[in-house]
Order: C-alpha cells, then sequence, then structure tokens
C-alpha cells in the first residue's frame, strides 16, 4: 500500500507596484465582504487594522483601483466594489486551476510512490493530525 503524499502550496500575484493578491490579502478581502469592516477582518485574521489597511493599499496599487468602497447611509465599515469582487473571482478561479494542475503533475511524478492529495485551505498535516494554519498577515 503506498502511502499517502499530502501537498499545498503558497503562490501569489504581484506587479512592479508591489503585491497584488495571495491566500492571506485573498482571505482578507472575504473577511471584509463578510463581515462588513475591515476593522473585524483584521481581528479575525489576527493583524492590526493599520496592517490590514497597509496591504488594502499595496494591493489596490498593484490594481491600479480601489477594491473597497464605503457601505451603508451612514458610510461606515467597507465592502469590495465591483472590481474588487472581479479581482477576488479572478484570483480563486486561477489558484483552483493551479492547484487542480499541480496536484495531476506530482500524481504522475511521484504515482510510483504515492498517492498525491492537494490539501485543502488553511491545513497543514503533521503525521496523523490535521491542524488548522493560523492566518497570518503575509499574503
Amino acid at each position: 500500500m503506498k502511502a499517502t503524499l499530502h501537498c499545498d502550496m503558497n503562490i501569489w500575484m504581484e506587479t512592479a507596484e508591489g503585491p497584488l493578491l495571495g491566500r492571506g490579502r485573498m482571505r482578507l478581502l472575504e473577511l471584509v465582504n463578510e463581515k462588513g469592516s475591515l476593522k473585524q477582518a483584521a481581528a479575525a485574521m489576527g493583524m492590526s487594522y493599520r496592517a490590514a489597511w497597509g496591504k488594502i493599499k499595496e494591493s489596490e496599487a498593484a490594481w491600479g483601483a480601489p477594491l473597497l468602497e464605503k457601505q451603508g447611509s451612514n458610510r461606515r465599515g467597507f465592502q469590495l466594489n465591483p472590481r474588487g469582487l472581479e479581482l477576488l473571482t479572478l484570483y480563486r478561479d486561477w489558484l483552483e486551476d493551479v492547484k487542480a494542475y499541480a496536484g495531476k503533475t506530482a500524481q504522475k511524478c511521484f504515482e510510483k510512490y504515492f498517492e498525491v492529495e492537494m490539501l485543502p485551505e488553511n491545513t497543514l498535516h503533521h503525521g496523523d493530525i490535521r491542524h488548522t494554519r493560523k492566518r497570518r498577515a503575509r499574503s
């Protein structure tokens, strides 16, 4: 019986202006959209508001357009604007395709020795126990 080889990857995109998007920034944008608050999204990821705001600003510079807009009648909180939603969708689709390709390639390369399994998002495998990876401020 072959052992299982668990595969994961950390990839990101950047332009000459700086980092655009990676898994951490993707999660930050998802949380902003879910919670309607950059402060709450930052707290959920264990980072300061200032660090989260800086990452958003870096991504906006790389994208060449704002990603967030104020929400509500009193203009408190944030949500992704249409360009931000588009970027998030494009990145998710690209990441899914890259991970599928990586899994197929790993299976082909290591099939003699292992059964290959791509790990789901946010997991690390140590021995027989899967641990949820704590999100850091990095993307």
